[in-house]
């Protein structure tokens, strides 16, 4: 396996410098001679853990519950749309049409406000309590890969 083969070193900014959020970050770091350029890509996760949540409930909905959707990505497009989380542009013909708004758009209170929108939509729809959803995916999240 060489080094491109890693996944993605996850570093946490502090006082204006990267430094590895892990030991496991750190002893890839270590791996390269003092000196070595590097092109950074610099991405955030943004609402992680509410992401982390709606993906794992979500999931669980269409594993274990009747559901209109075959796929978690189906499920959340569906319900993004049924709670409002839309943009709107116009179409070549100039319909104004509404499509999904990305959750990674949102500020933390607005992913919360729109994560119980949505977890009150997928309990009507499935008629299951989603707080024992919830519960079963934060097990879930607290066994790890």
């Amino acid at each position: 396996m060489t080094k491109t083969d890693y996944p993605p070193l996850h570093m946490v900014l502090d006082h204006g410098r990267l430094v590895s959020s892990s030991a496991y970050e750190q002893e890839r770091l270590d791996s390269y001679p003092n000196g070595t350029p590097f092109t950074v890509k610099i991405t955030s996760e943004r609402g992680g853990r509410t992401m982390r949540r709606w993906w794992l409930v979500l999931g669980l909905a269409v594993r274990q519950c009747q559901t209109p959707w075959k796929t978690a990505e189906q499920a959340s497009q569906a319900i993004k749309l049924a709670t409002g989380y839309v943009k709107v542009k116009k179409s070549p013909t100039g319909e104004m049409v509404e499509y999904p708004k990305s959750l990674s758009e949102l500020d933390e209170p607005e992913l919360e406000r729109a994560f119980e929108a949505m977890v009150s939509v997928l309990s009507r729809i499935t008629g299951v309590d989603v707080l024992t959803l919830t519960k079963e995916a934060s097990a879930d999240e607290a066994k790890g890969p």
